[in-house]
């Protein structure tokens, strides 16, 4: 199964699904309004490798309802992100 990111265009809430990746999501509602005006989210990849940096820092993981992987920015340090 997999989650997939949604907005809603009445209420503006977010939400996810899960469903297998060949199942039809053509009836997606909003989970807060039950509006049919939705739209899919892209996040990034999501990943769940974890490696460590000689610092200890994590590095290249992101979990569900991350928003954010290190791995893409410059300072390759979570601390340091907002």
């Amino acid at each position: 199964m997999a989650y997939y990111d949604y907005v809603c265009e009445k209420c503006g809430k977010q939400f996810e699904i899960q469903c297998g990746i060949n199942d039809d999501r053509s009836n997606v509602k909003c989970a807060h309004c039950k509006s049919k005006k939705v739209q899919r989210l892209f996040n990034g990849i999501q990943l769940g490798v974890k490696s460590e940096e000689p610092s200890g820092s994590k590095i290249g993981y992101r979990g569900r309802g991350s928003k954010h992987a290190c791995a893409s920015c410059s300072s390759k340090n979570c601390s340091t992100c907002g």
